[in-house]
């Protein structure tokens, strides 16, 4: 059983260093994801930098879709427009989705819907 481990144990590794421009920080939370005409979708983030975010999704995103991130942390949620610049399949039926922020301009959407 050991082996096992240490292997998933090399793998979460290799991933955190594979395409890391900035410093990446594990970052656990409940998101949501906002598309015009579309029901939100959720998922949560993996980890965390200051130009972009790991989020683990049931769908596979197309590189370079846009939508408005809405972190659900402790305190008020953020609420950000990011692009997807990859995504990688992540065990069966999720994926690893890398987002780029663009802007905090749909912040007060956000505040708007009451959240």
């Amino acid at each position: 059983m050991e082996d096992l481990i240490r292997q998933l144990i090399k793998e979460a590794i290799r991933v955190e260093h594979e395409r890391r421009a900035d410093a990446r920080h594990p970052f656990v939370y409940p998101v949501s994801l906002h598309i015009p005409n579309a029901e939100p979708e959720f998922g949560f983030s993996r980890d965390l930098a200051i130009k972009g975010i790991g989020l683990i999704l049931s769908r596979e995103w197309q590189t370079g879709a846009i939508a408005d991130l809405e972190i659900h942390s402790s305190n008020k949620p953020v609420c950000i427009k990011s692009e997807v610049r990859w995504t990688k399949q992540y065990g069966d039926g999720w994926f690893l989705v890398g987002w780029r922020f663009l802007s905090m301009g749909t912040l007060q959407i956000a505040d708007q819907r009451g959240l």
